[in-house]
């Protein structure tokens, strides 16, 4: 359905939407409306929710529809602070995902009470330390360090892990009489890497580890839901 509005501009009932949700955010939220409002919007499926890169505000309308009007201006705000915080500009080397996850824990903090409500569901924004594991006053980069660790105790683990497999596995080959197993070349510099973010790099035996590393992110957002 496509509405025409004053100005002649051809507007989807879905733009439409969220343009009535900005105007109501003014009133009701007027610091952050007028954050979010410098934000030109942009109604596409080519992101999973909504986001800002400083110039656009990118919605997804079949997420953000699925939504009530509460949790709708809580992610305009939620986007809103992502800007006043500069967290694409903070972000520097960091690992976009993980990254991702302590912003949206630092923000949504602040967004817990009324007239806010966190959205729950599949492609939340709701990530909340409710637990207050981070404690009070926890910025995106203290956030972002201690899931970082994290991360690399699990990786540690799971790389641990695949080595005692691979050698249950040397273990079970036959071998010829009078065979030597090949010792590992020194100068192999084959061994799964890591990246300067903390992100594992792809590698000819890395594909097990980077599984679990998309795993384990999985697991942290689902955790702080």
């Amino acid at each position: 359905v496509l509405q025409q509005p004053l100005g002649g501009k051809i507007m989807s009932t879905e733009e439409e939407i969220v343009r009535d949700d900005l105007a109501k955010l003014v009133l009701q939220q007027p610091f952050f409306a007028c954050i979010i409002l410098s934000q030109e919007l942009k109604i596409t499926r080519l992101v999973a929710t909504c986001a800002v890169d400083g110039k656009h505000l990118f919605c997804n309308p079949d997420w953000y529809l699925g939504m009530d009007p509460k949790e709708r201006l809580t992610v305009m705000a939620h986007e809103a602070m992502h800007l006043t915080n500069k967290h694409n500009l903070r972000r520097g080397e960091r690992e976009k995902r993980l990254w991702n996850i302590a912003t949206d824990i630092a923000i949504n903090k602040h967004l817990v009470d009324d007239p806010f409500k966190l959205p729950q569901g599949k492609n939340y924004k709701g990530q909340y330390d409710e637990t207050n594991r981070f404690g009070d006053g926890a910025d995106a980069e203290y956030i972002y360090s201690c899931l970082y660790q994290e991360a690399q105790d699990k990786l540690k683990e799971v790389e641990e892990e695949m080595q005692q497999e691979q050698k249950e596995d040397d273990a079970d080959q036959p071998c010829d009489d009078g065979a030597i197993l090949d010792e590992p070349d020194q100068t192999d510099n084959s061994e799964p890497q890591e990246s300067d973010s903390g992100e594992p790099s792809q590698s000819q035996s890395g594909n097990d580890k980077v599984d679990a590393y998309d795993k384990m992110i999985e697991e942290m957002r689902e955790r702080y839901n």
